[in-house]
C-alpha cells in the first residue's frame, strides 16, 4: 500500500497543472501593465522583456535600493494591484529572489498617481508569507531589512502579492501610475526580484 502511495502519478500531475493554468487564465479582471520608465535609486540596471517582465541586473553596492516604475495606462475602476515575483533558472535557488536560497524581502510598496499623490492601499495579501514577514508589512512604512514581505521556505516558484486600493480609482487615458518598490537586504535575504 505504501508503494502505491509513493508512486509517481504523471496523469494526476498533468491534470492538476491543467486545472491550475485554467484557474489563472480565468482571472480576467487583471490587466498586465507595461513599464514606461524604470529607475533604480542605487543605479542598478533595470531591463524589461517582451512580456513586460522587469529584471534587476546585479545588486546595489550598499545592499538596498528603491525602484520607481512608471506605467502609462487607461485604468477604469482600479481596485487593486498584483506584483508577481517570477522564478527562473538564472536565479539562485531558481528565485524568485536573489538570495542563495531564492528568497527576497519587499520592505515597502507604494503607488503614486499622475500628480504624485500617494494612492492609499487598504490591505495586502500574498500567495505565501514567510514566518514573521507578512504581506501587510510591505505597507507599514518601515523600510528596515528585517521587515517586509518575504517567501523564505517556499522559493523556486512564482509568488505574488496583492494590494487593494482603499477607494476604486479611474485614471485619464495614458495617465501615469508609479509603483515604488523597496526591496531590502539582510544576511539571509536577496535584494530584489
Amino acid at each position: 500500500m505504501e508503494q502505491d502511495y509513493e508512486a509517481p502519478r504523471p496523469a494526476l500531475a498533468a491534470q492538476w497543472e491543467a486545472a491550475a493554468l485554467a484557474a489563472i487564465a480565468a482571472e480576467t479582471n487583471w490587466t498586465a501593465l507595461a513599464p514606461d520608465t524604470m529607475v533604480s535609486e542605487a543605479g542598478v540596471k533595470l531591463s524589461v522583456d517582451t512580456n513586460h517582465v522587469i529584471s534587476a541586473e546585479g545588486d546595489p553596492k550598499a545592499g538596498k535600493d528603491t525602484y520607481r516604475i512608471t506605467i502609462k495606462a487607461d485604468l477604469k475602476d482600479l481596485a487593486g494591484l498584483r506584483l508577481e515575483a517570477l522564478s527562473g533558472n538564472k536565479l539562485p535557488g531558481h528565485g524568485p529572489g536573489r538570495a542563495a536560497d531564492g528568497n527576497f524581502v519587499l520592505t515597502e510598496f507604494s503607488v503614486e498617481d499622475a500628480h504624485t499623490n500617494r494612492i492609499e492601499l487598504a490591505e495586502a495579501t500574498a500567495t505565501f508569507e514567510a514566518a514573521g514577514f507578512p504581506a501587510t508589512a510591505a505597507l507599514d512604512g518601515n523600510k528596515e531589512a528585517a521587515n517586509g514581505w518575504a517567501i523564505k521556505g517556499v522559493t523556486g516558484v512564482e509568488q505574488a502579492i496583492y494590494f487593494m486600493v482603499k477607494e476604486k480609482r479611474t485614471s485619464e487615458p495614458n495617465s501615469p501610475l508609479t509603483p515604488t518598490l523597496s526591496p531590502g537586504r539582510g544576511r539571509s535575504f536577496g535584494s530584489g526580484f
